[in-house]
């Protein structure tokens, strides 16, 4: 054979085996590019979605009201079950049901502690009158808020009671909660327990003094009015006439008048 052809027949093996090494790294690289693919469409599933150790079992509330007692009556509300895996769980959309679904939730905190509990931060509000009656099965809040009774602290509590409201007087249930709240705060010795709203722009309130002095006293109904000084001017002159009153008028730029 001659030079000629040895060195042709050499060149051409050379380029054989250098075609052959990129051929099996490029078949390599597809290998692993396949593999790196199903690894992560199959890997979430087994590492989380599909994990039997990553499912929901506990629950943690955090409140101090009704709902710290009412795990199963809770998840029922936002619908969810134990046995949910965790990464299928959204804690902004449980927060969300909780703030809006359920109206003596004021506001809450939702996150999930792995591998398998779900803390719940509640702040509830607090019941301050019946609504229509003692025994009527809806509360509001110091807002105006209505909610269910049977839903709140308000089923161990006895409540003043706002009576003959309608959708139309919101005014006035306002400025009944302004009052109910000023005496909470300022004026131990009055206890609230009736406010009328049957008439426009005047609260009818049923109160006793001291536990003992029980009275009917008429009042504006506005958001504006200063009804701890009303309640001040009231103190005085029960203290002054308190035995001879039963009715106490203060409509009239804080006048009071009585009979």
């Amino acid at each position: 054979m001659s030079d000629c052809s040895k060195r042709k027949n050499s060149k051409d093996e050379k380029l054989f085996h250098l075609n052959l090494k990129w051929i099996m790294l490029l078949s390599a690289a597809a290998v692993a590019l396949i593999l790196l693919i199903l690894a992560i469409i199959f890997l979430p599933g087994v590492m989380y979605t599909r994990n039997p150790r990553l499912v929901f079992k506990n629950l943690e509330i955090d409140s101090t009201g009704y709902w710290q007692k009412q795990p199963k009556l809770l998840l029922e509300r936002i619908g969810l079950e134990y046995g949910t895996n965790m990464f299928a769980i959204n804690p902004a959309d449980i927060r969300e049901k909780l703030e809006n679904e359920i109206p003596s939730i004021e506001s809450a905190e939702v996150r999930f502690v792995l591998p398998d509990t779900l803390k719940i931060k509640i702040n509830e509000r607090i019941p301050r009158a019946s609504l229509y009656s003692a025994n009527s099965p809806l509360v509001v809040d110091r807002n105006g808020k209505v909610m269910k009774r049977a839903e709140s602290s308000a089923i161990i509590q006895k409540l003043p009671v706002i009576k003959h409201f309608r959708s139309e007087n919101q005014v006035q249930l306002q400025a009944a909660l302004k009052l109910i709240m000023s005496a909470l705060s300022n004026y131990p010795e009055i206890a609230i327990q009736e406010i009328s709203l049957s008439v426009k722009n005047e609260l009818r309130v049923s109160l006793y003094y001291r536990e003992r002095k029980r009275c009917v006293v008429l009042l504006p109904s506005s958001t504006d009015e200063d009804y701890d000084f009303l309640l001040s001017k009231l103190q005085t002159v029960i203290l002054t006439y308190g035995s001879n009153w039963q009715i106490f008028d203060l409509r009239f730029r804080g006048v009071v008048t009585g009979r």
